[in-house]
């Protein structure tokens, strides 16, 4: 039988830490021409970490220059004040959309207002933002949310299924189709389509850690469906086509479609239908692809790899053009099969969003004005009489209106910020009236019968 070997289980070393007074000693050795193997042994410790201390020597004895104890483990990073500043308007800016305005405040509208709170405040303190440049990095984001105790919490979520048995059988299918036909990358097309709302806001928001949940709200419904298609060697892109629910929307009235960047089908719905998706084919896609192909100096013969979806399953398809062959993915494995959607479609719309909320926070430019709303609420008001309410004006209804919807400026943040900390340095707060008593509520309650009344 044979022998076997018995090793001894070494014991793991504690994590040993050194102070600054050790660092600057090791640091003087060091200069005095000891090894790092030599002064290793003398510290019990391995030679990496002598050259590690090595490496930072500048930054070490910067520290001890400022009066750090030498007795600290830890080395501190000086924080430009600037920045100080700009992370505690922000803190407010974050407050002041989730709690007051139940706002979505997700990583990207995060980091814009972050840069442009920087370039407001260094204008403002006479400072250039590229002495001190401010990328909003993924790792400030991630130590801003520590420092300021915050948590980014699901709105919701979709959960999906896919078929990975059909899936796996179709790839080699697919394959030995495209090598019998003799087909190049360039002449396989694949395409798919997408709904787009696009004054949706993000499912994701920051908020304090004592909010477990954030409140709701109803979101935009606003919705068109476009419809992506390139070829399986990435060099060529057909023109989208986009479905919206109006023929002639406001924004193009007067406007000639054929010369938009898209190709403009419409209906009630904003759904591609196979009568809107047969005229794709036949008016954009053979002829752009056809044009395509001359240039590469290939013959038009085209295969289509589509989804299974109503809209595409037409028996007209195949005789749309007789040099296109068209194929469907197998039911339930557009999440495996579908190469459009984690590529093309989800970069398109990162890209989207991202622009959007460039434009809230930079180029917002108000709502539609509610100048007969405004009208009926001071007639209301004027009717209602008393207190208050008799001397009721439009300008004061709509600066009331607008400080509710509108986002605070910097400027507001600033004098938001200045104020808090005057109050916290005072320390006295003054007891608030009561909004109503008794008899301004009895009264109240008087008027609105008695309107009642009159309405009916």
């Amino acid at each position: 039988m044979a022998s076997m070997k018995v090793f001894d289980i070494v014991p793991k070393t504690a994590c040993k830490s050194i102070t600054l007074a050790q660092k600057i000693e090791i640091l003087d050795k060091l200069r005095e021409g000891n090894s790092a193997a030599l002064i290793a042994r003398q510290y019990s410790f391995s030679e990496l970490t002598a050259h590690t201390i090595k490496k930072s020597e500048q930054k070490i004895r910067d520290c001890v220059k400022t009066t750090t104890p030498v007795s600290w483990r830890v080395l501190l990073v000086t924080r430009i004040p600037l920045l100080d500043k700009v992370e505690k308007l922000l803190n407010l800016w974050i407050n002041e959309m989730t709690n007051t305005k139940g706002a979505v405040v997700d990583g990207t509208a995060f980091t814009a207002k972050a840069l442009s709170l920087y370039k407001h405040v260094a204008g403002s303190e006479g400072e250039s933002s590229d002495t001190n440049p401010f990328t909003a990095s993924r790792g400030w984001l991630y130590r801003f949310v520590q420092r300021y105790n915050l948590q980014n919490v699901k709105l919701q979520s979709k959960a999906g299924s896919a078929d990975v048995d059909s899936a796996s059988n179709f790839k080699p299918e697919l394959l030995e189709f495209i090598k019998d036909k003799g087909y190049e990358p360039v002449q396989v097309f694949n395409c798919d389509e997408t709904g787009l709302f696009y004054k949706k806001m993000g499912n994701r928001t920051y908020l304090t850690k004592e909010q477990s949940v954030a409140s709701g709200f109803k979101a935009f419904k606003d919705r068109l469906t476009l419809l992506f298609c390139a070829n399986a060697s990435g060099d060529f892109k057909c023109k989208l086509l986009l479905v919206y629910r109006a023929k002639n929307p406001c924004a193009l009235k007067g406007k000639n479609k054929k010369c938009l960047p898209v190709a403009w089908h419409s209906n009630k719905k904003a759904w591609i239908t196979y009568v809107v998706f047969e005229d794709w084919l036949q008016n954009s896609f053979v002829p752009e692809v056809k044009e395509f192909l001359a240039k590469k100096n290939l013959s038009f013969m085209v295969l289509l790899v589509l989804d299974n979806v109503p809209g595409h399953m037409s028996e007209s398809l195949s005789f749309v053009e007789p040099d296109v062959s068209v194929m469907f993915l197998p039911p339930n494995t557009t999440s495996i099969l579908q190469s459009m959607d984690p590529g093309v479609i989800k970069t398109f719309k990162s890209y989207y969003t991202k622009r959007l909320y460039r434009q809230i926070v930079n180029d917002f430019r108000g709502f539609p004005t509610i100048d007969n709303e405004v009208t009926d609420i001071v007639r209301l008001a004027k009717w209602l009489g008393g207190e208050g309410f008799e001397d009721s004006e439009d300008v004061e209804v709509v600066k009331l209106i607008d400080s509710h919807q509108q986002e605070l400026t910097n400027e507001e943040l600033e004098h938001l910020a200045a104020s808090s900390n005057d109050s916290e340095e005072e320390g006295e707060t003054e007891s608030a009236k009561p909004a109503f008593t008794a008899k301004s509520i009895r009264e109240f309650l008087c008027k609105a019968q008695n309107l009642s009344e009159e309405i009916v």
